[in-house]
């Protein structure tokens, strides 16, 4: 998006709705969950946010994320 606070902005009111859920967005958080549901083990290398690993099964190997800023 080429205006972040202005996203930025739009999340955080969203957040603010009664009602608002939260879920796992992009194919690599959603084909590793899929996957482990399988019974595969996973290895997976990624950059994300704290908020995001929380909602990566802590089965998944390669617990050594880089992590970014939730805020950007």
């Amino acid at each position: 998006m080429a205006n972040a606070s202005l996203f930025n902005n739009m999340v955080e009111i969203a957040g603010t709705v009664p009602g608002t859920k939260l879920a796992v967005g992009g194919n690599a958080p959603v084909i590793v969950n899929r996957i482990l549901r399988e019974g595969v083990q996973v290895l997976l290398g990624a950059q994300m946010t704290e908020s995001l690993r929380m909602q990566i099964s802590p089965n998944v190997m390669g617990k050594h994320f880089p992590l970014i800023d939730d805020s950007a």
